[in-house]
């Protein structure tokens, strides 16, 4: 129920408010897949709007990243890490996303 009202927030662009239903996701079970990758997507998109901050930047990469740990093959975290690290400069992660995600598009 935590997930649907954070989906419901979200949809209504109450940010927030979504956010504080994503992380109880979480609390309950910290490898929730879809908590895990709906706080990154909040932070990224946050982060995207606001290069400059940091802290958005710290967090959409914190949750993305345990996202892909629970899923390691889903291809849109994947794609998002990618966004993340292309607009972060991160070359290195950035490489090894892409890397990813071609093999497991060649397949």
């Amino acid at each position: 129920l935590n997930y649907i009202a954070g989906y419901a927030n979200e949809m209504e662009g109450n940010s927030e408010s979504a956010k504080r239903y994503y992380e109880r996701v979480i609390n309950l079970d910290a490898n929730n897949f879809e908590g895990n990758l709906e706080l990154g997507l909040l932070y990224l998109k946050e982060y995207l709007a606001d290069p400059d901050n940091r802290e958005k930047q710290n967090k959409a990469q914190e949750y993305l990243l345990k996202a892909n740990q629970i899923k390691p093959s889903e291809v849109n975290t994947l794609k998002s890490l990618a966004v993340l690290y292309d607009r972060s400069g991160n070359v290195l992660q950035l490489e090894r996303v892409n890397n990813i995600l071609n093999q497991l598009t060649i397949k």
